[in-house]
């Protein structure tokens, strides 16, 4: 999902969470967390290219194009999301947690929905398992990396 429909996505849910929690700081929360999730993104082809990608053309054209890519991706994963709703449970974090904590489940499930990776590939074990190969994580009709 491009990052344009996560800040509309994270604007109406950070709403959301203002009304519901009576929190401002629960929908900046929210809103921070519906959009920086995506910095894993930013760390992976810092990890690859060993330099920050400061525009967003670089950062594209590094996912469906560059054959280095690997979609290591340690936010977009469902292991993340578990271990972060079992520590706001475990340590009875506020609600500022848990609008942060849904507005990445929502993140998540957004992009599951969008992009073309097979239905697995939001499982980090998954990803690893299959050595982070684009061909074992995009689907098949999009293997080449095109979006």
């Amino acid at each position: 999902m491009r990052p344009v429909y996560h800040v509309i996505v994270s604007i109406g849910l950070s709403g959301l969470m203002v009304y519901w929690f009576r929190s401002w700081a629960a929908g900046v929360s929210c809103l921070l967390s519906g959009i920086l999730i995506d910095l894993d993104h930013h760390l992976d082809y810092l990890f690859i290219r060993k330099k920050f990608p400061f525009r967003y053309r670089q950062l594209l054209d590094y996912c469906e194009k560059d054959p280095r890519w690997r979609p290591y991706l340690i936010f977009h994963s469902y292991e993340f999301l578990l271990l972060f709703w079992m520590s706001i449970y475990y340590f009875r974090l506020n609600e500022i947690w848990i609008a942060a904590a849904l507005s990445a489940s929502v993140h998540l499930i957004c992009d599951q929905t969008v992009n073309p990776f097979k239905p697995l590939a939001y499982f980090f074990i998954y990803r690893f398992k299959h050595g982070f190969e684009r061909k074992e994580i995009l689907s098949d009709d999009h293997s080449d990396g095109v979006f």
